[in-house]
């Protein structure tokens, strides 16, 4: 069934195991769609180079160049890396705030974690405490932010999409070396992704929401995980998170 709809049709399916519209994807955190390719690719660096943080600090970062398509390179990375987000909204659609929110969280990344994308992204992942007034602020992300270049990848991007969500990260450090992530185009939870668990995944982003209620620290390994949660409290908090204007700390 196709709806003729503007901008875009959306496909609707009856039937099979496709759960997508338009073969789009699932958010697992706090951050605008477009911007799920430029997150798969962070992580993913990460994941598969240990060494950058047992090696280097944030000081040793020359910079940080994000490749995106056009239309997410518009929205979301056009503006000066300087130019900080003063409210949640500007920060969700921004990959430099985005980004240099979820560096700063490398300290989760020490002690005993496991070398599989979910348990990076868990611990990781933005959640409401990472768009308060405070966290705007924030010196460090800052810091970071001040490293990333968002670069319009044009025609070999732009191919990729409405498909996919074409990304690619480079981390360049002062000492002359690079580590790269390649093109993304099926970040994780978007409908043809097939390396990670969409039911985990999305666990873990209502505990992150839960958590942040109850002033839980997520970054903690036994922190993660819906314990004991009451599935009408957690269906009311999830819809009364729209109503949220802005948090104050």
């Amino acid at each position: 069934m196709e709806l003729n709809i503007l901008p875009e049709n959306i496909k609707l399916t009856t039937c099979g195991n496709n759960f997508s519209i338009m073969n789009m994807h699932l958010r697992f955190g706090c951050h605008s769609a477009l911007s799920s390719g430029a997150i798969y690719s962070l992580v993913n660096v990460l994941l598969e180079n240990p060494q950058i943080f047992e090696d280097y600090d944030f000081e040793d970062i020359a910079s940080i160049r994000v490749r995106t398509f056009s239309k997410a390179y518009e929205m979301l990375g056009k503006l000066p890396r300087t130019d900080y987000p003063n409210s949640r909204q500007a920060a969700m659609f921004s990959i430099p705030y985005l980004l240099g929110r979820m560096l700063s969280k490398k300290k989760n990344l020490k002690g005993n974690v496991k070398r599989t994308f979910q348990d990076y992204y868990s611990r990781l992942a933005l959640g409401p405490l990472d768009f308060t007034k405070v966290a705007l602020k924030d010196d460090l992300t800052r810091n970071i932010m001040n490293k990333i270049d968002v670069i319009d990848g044009m025609k070999s991007y732009n191919k990729h999409f409405p498909e996919g969500i074409p990304s690619s990260l480079n981390i360049y450090f002062k000492d002359g070396k690079r580590f790269s992530s390649g093109m993304t185009k099926f970040p994780c939870g978007h409908a043809k992704n097939e390396t990670v668990d969409t039911k985990a995944m999305m666990l873990n982003k209502f505990s992150i929401f839960w958590s942040s209620l109850n002033s839980v620290d997520y970054s903690k390994s036994e922190d993660l995980g819906a314990k004991g949660l009451d599935n009408r409290s957690l269906i009311n908090f999830m819809i009364n998170l729209q109503n949220i204007d802005e948090m104050d700390n």
